[in-house]
């Protein structure tokens, strides 16, 4: 389930200083469709077909394994997106202060 806008949008930097430029917009519906990673999924799928030139995809915690093996696999792009956090019970480790 989608919270917020429900909207996907895929920007890049602008030429003009502090501005982005909208390559896609998608909305995300409410229930089915892989929720907000189907959404991003599919429209960067149309980005990447639009613009051949892209090399890298960015992405927020909302995409996970499968939705990156998904498009890095229909595109042939990187996809760099942080992972999923992990604590003591998930497989982390502790240096000092953090972990």
């Amino acid at each position: 389930m989608a919270w917020g806008a429900k909207f996907a949008i895929a920007s890049t930097r602008s030429v003009l200083h502090g501005q982005r430029a909208v390559l896609g917009l998608a909305h995300i519906p409410h229930s089915g469709g892989g929720g907000e990673a189907g959404a991003f999924v599919r429209l960067l799928d149309q980005v990447a077909q639009a613009n051949p030139g892209v090399g890298a995809f960015v992405a927020d915690d909302a995409f996970h394994g499968t939705h990156i093996d998904q498009l890095q696999t229909s595109t042939g792009i990187p996809v760099i997106s942080p992972p999923k956090r992990l604590d003591k019970k998930r497989g982390s480790m502790i240096i000092g202060q953090y972990g």
